[in-house]
C-alpha cells in the first residue's frame, strides 16, 4: 500500500503533467513529474492505488500553497492504468477482485459524467 506521502507526490505529479488550473512550473519540475507517473506504471501495488483513486469523490493536491483539484486527471490516469493491467493480469484475478474491480470502475465512469455543481447546461 503507498504511502500518504507517496500518494501525494502522485497526485502533484498529475497535476503538473495535466496542466490543472494553469500551474506554471520549471520544465525540470514537468520532467519528474513525467519520470513519477512512468516509475508508477511498475509500481507493485498500482492497481489497488488506482481502485482507491477512482472511489474517491474528490482529488486534492498541493501545489505550493494551492490546494488543486485533480480529481478528472487522477481519475482518467488510474483508468489508464487499469486499462493496461486488464490488458495483462486481469485473467489472474479471482472473481471477488474482478467484481471489486469492475465497480470500482463503474463508479468512477459515473462520478466523472455527473455535472459539476454550479455547471450549466451545455457547459
Amino acid at each position: 500500500m503507498m504511502s500518504t506521502s507517496d500518494i501525494e507526490r502522485l497526485l502533484q505529479a498529475i497535476a503538473i503533467s495535466s496542466g490543472a488550473n494553469g500551474i506554471i512550473v520549471a520544465h525540470q519540475q514537468r520532467l519528474e513529474a513525467f519520470q513519477s507517473l512512468e516509475q508508477f506504471k511498475s509500481y507493485p501495488g498500482r492497481v489497488t492505488s488506482c481502485i482507491e483513486l477512482i472511489g474517491r469523490r474528490s482529488i486534492l493536491s498541493v501545489i505550493g500553497s494551492d490546494n488543486v483539484d485533480v480529481t478528472v486527471s487522477a481519475k482518467l490516469y488510474a483508468l489508464g492504468i487499469i486499462e493496461e493491467f486488464l490488458k495483462i493480469g486481469y485473467s489472474g484475478l479471482n472473481e471477488s477482485d474482478r467484481g471489486q474491480l469492475r465497480t470500482s470502475i463503474l463508479l468512477a465512469a459515473r462520478q466523472l459524467s455527473v455535472p459539476s455543481a454550479g455547471a450549466l447546461p451545455g457547459d
